[in-house]
């Protein structure tokens, strides 16, 4: 499972910053948006995601492991 931001539609609003259990998004103050800075560390518990408000977080499987899913 991959974590992505979709910074044309984050608003901010850091609510991901606060629910995240492992710290791992960051507020970027220059382009007043949230990053993932520790992607490592994401436990894919999906707080972030639901909770977004500008429905800017996804949480998905990589295209490749889909791909090799369909294989077996």
């Amino acid at each position: 499972m991959v974590t992505h931001i979709n910074l044309k539609r984050c608003i901010g609003c850091q609510f991901c910053v606060q629910v995240c259990p492992r710290g791992c998004f960051e507020y970027d103050f220059e382009i007043n948006k949230v990053k993932l800075v520790n992607p490592i560390l994401c436990l894919k518990c999906r707080a972030c995601e639901l909770n977004c408000e500008g429905d800017a977080i996804r949480i998905e499987k990589p295209i490749f492991q889909n791909f090799f899913a369909q294989l077996i």
